[in-house]
């Protein structure tokens, strides 16, 4: 409808004033009616406006009475001008004209609700009412509500009770519809006789059935025949049925069964009668096989624990059972006198004779739980007073966060497997001790030949007889001193090759210098470790190159004169120096081919280690030799 100029611009200088007074900013001030709005002539608005018998209120968005053309009680205009329109109705009318009011400004379109109200004498008046949008610039700026009494309509307390019951139930019919629609599971109205009269569009998905199929049959027809026995028909007492939930299978239009939750209520009229029935089916199709492949598993795992020799079992964070197998149950009982059962501590008192206490147990089972996996070894002593043996593992298990929730035990008995290991170590500790006696008589032996060559040399006149003697003898030693060092240890496998040179190199200078001029001795030997295949063979090259320079190196001058020796490990090679501050050796002579007998085994050893060996004489003598560290060579 269009307003009428004089009209019109009161109503807008009305709105400007309330706006301002009402804290609305960015509103435009001219009012006009839209397309969906009354279509009354300008010369007609305010006639009607003022004659209607209908009320006529103007809001703003907030609820905001801008104008009306008549108020219901004795309350004056002004005094109604600028309330909130809602603030004059009951409880629930107030939340009706709130909603359609959103709607209206938020879609432009007309709505239509009910409300009521009490007036001063206790009298409820109702009223039917329809908010109409204002559009300016193809904004709501404001909106009319027509609203129509039908109060008289009502004459008796029955009728007046009906019609409270019409607009309660036509209030809670529109919010049905909203979800009704909307929901993800199926929904149906179903009558006394167990026909569909309504159906939504989730429930036609999971039936695979149109509303017009459905609405044509009865939901009895699409139950599995086994099922029948469970229908909300049988659940009627004395003529009324309470909110029920049972489980159901249908039969899809593609002839697959459906598994369905299904929960019935009742609709009834005022005089308490079931006139109807509320449907709400949920899909449990894919759940129920779910549960049946998780059966399915299940049985799966306890065949597998049942089927094992080990002792399984499963505890929960107060460390009681929650699954065992039975040759857990069997170990408790052989050993305790208990059987086992789900909700049982794991954590009860043990024989004293037994290693592992309760602490120790609540420990690693609290390690568990923290996401640790835990293993350890128990020993106990049966009723035979034989000692038994258990290896045991436990395991956090994690929900699908990742938070521990329960523990898993396994344990197997490995009594037959220390006691094969106390067998071994017995035979090694015997083998030890025996390889000991060897390397002892073996340097027992390299000793009585030293001293026989140190006997012999006494009877020997020729210095040339008697420097061979001396030079075998020290060889002797050198070897000896290397089934010293095995007799020694712990371990044969290694040898401790510091402690190695600097017993051989501290009797080569005492045999081959006197005490006023001895030469002096560098090492640097650290943490180098040998087996006795490379050690025989790098300590008699160290015995020959030494002795070489205790004999020649130092003839003229010995006073200042030095040895050094250098061993480290480069990758998968060792490197050994050894060089003197002497004169060197004379140019005429080669190394490698020479008639010495000292530096032909020193080339000869070198080409069993597969080595290498590089002569430096810029000042005195000195070997680079390089070897693998990590191979193994029969023995010389």
């Amino acid at each position: 409808m269009t307003i009428s100029k004089k009209t019109k611009s009161e109503l807008i200088l009305e709105v400007k004033k309330l706006q301002r007074k009402l804290d609305l900013s960015q509103k435009k001030q001219a009012l006009k009616y839209s397309k969906n709005t009354l279509t009354l002539t300008d010369s007609k608005w305010d006639s009607f406006f003022k004659n209607t018998l209908n009320i006529i209120i103007v809001v703003d968005k907030s609820g905001n009475i801008l104008d009306i053309n008549r108020v219901v009680n004795t309350t004056k205009k002004e005094n109604v001008v600028g309330k909130k329109v809602y603030s004059f109705v009951e409880k629930e009318a107030a939340k009706a004209i709130k909603k359609a009011l959103a709607s209206v400004f938020s879609t432009k379109k007309s709505q239509e609700y009910n409300s009521w109200r009490v007036d001063e004498k206790g009298s409820t008046h109702y009223y039917k009412s329809k908010a109409t949008a204002i559009i300016e610039n193809k904004k709501v700026v404001a909106a009319v509500i027509d609203a129509t009494e039908i109060t008289k309509e009502v004459s008796s307390h029955l009728q007046l009770k009906e019609s409270e019951q019409k607009f309660k139930l036509l209030e809670s019919e529109e919010k049905y519809l909203a979800i009704y629609e909307q929901a993800f599971i199926g929904i149906a109205k179903v009558d006394l006789d167990s026909r569909f009269v309504q159906v939504n569009e989730q429930l036609c998905n999971i039936f695979g059935y149109s509303k017009e199929e459905l609405c044509s049959m009865r939901y009895l027809d699409i139950t599995v025949p086994e099922d029948l026995a469970a229908d909300y028909r049988g659940l009627l007492v004395s003529g009324e049925m309470k909110k029920v939930n049972f489980e159901k299978r249908y039969i899809h239009k593609s002839g697959q069964i459906i598994n369905a939750n299904v929960t019935v209520s009742t609709v009834k009229d005022i005089n308490e009668k079931i006139i109807h029935f509320i449907a709400v089916f949920q899909d449990t199709t894919e759940s129920v096989k779910a549960g049946e492949i998780l059966k399915a598993q299940s049985a799966k795992f306890n065949a597998i624990i049942e089927s094992s020799s080990h002792f399984i079992w499963t505890v929960d964070k107060n460390f009681c059972l929650t699954t065992f197998n039975e040759n857990f149950d069997k170990e408790l009982k052989d050993r305790y006198g208990t059987n086992a059962k789900n909700g049982q501590s794991v954590v009860f008192e043990r024989p004293q004779s037994e290693l592992l206490d309760n602490n120790f147990l609540i420990k690693k089972y609290k390690g568990a739980f923290d996401g640790d996996p835990q293993y350890f070894e128990i020993s106990f002593f049966d009723t035979n007073e034989v000692e038994n043996w258990r290896e045991i593992y436990l395991n956090p298990i994690m929900d699908q966060n990742g938070a521990v929730i329960e523990v898993s035990g396994i344990s197997h008995d490995i009594t037959e497997k220390k006691a094969s290991e106390e067998r071994i170590r017995l035979s090694l500790q015997e083998k030890e001790v025996l390889l000991k006696e060897v390397h002892h008589r073996v340097k027992n032996n390299l000793q009585v030949i030293s001293s026989i060559l140190n006997l012999q040399s006494s009877y020997v006149k020729d210095e040339g007889t008697l420097q061979i003697l001396k030079e075998s003898q020290n060889r002797i030693k050198s070897m000896a001193f290397i089934h010293e060092s095995l007799y020694q240890t712990k371990d044969f496998s290694s040898i401790n090759f510091t402690e190695y040179v600097i017993n051989l190199s501290q009797n080569l200078i005492h045999s081959y210098s006197n005490f006023d001029n001895e030469a002096k001795l560098n090492l640097d030997i650290k943490n180098v470790f040998l087996n006795l295949d490379l050690a025989i063979p790098c300590g008699l090259i160290i015995n020959e190159i030494v002795s070489n320079a205790l004999k020649y190196a130092f003839v003229e001058n010995s006073e200042g004169g030095e040895i050094s020796i250098a061993m480290k490990t480069s990758g998968d090679y060792l490197e050994l120096k050894i060089g003197d501050n002497g004169k060197g050796l004379p140019k005429n002579i080669d190394y490698r081919n020479t008639e010495s007998l000292g530096l032909q085994l020193v080339v000869t050893l070198i080409d069993q280690l597969s080595g290498t060996i590089e002569l430096n004489t810029e000042k005195g003598t000195n070997y680079t030799i390089m070897f693998k560290h990590n191979q193994v060579k029969n023995r010389i």
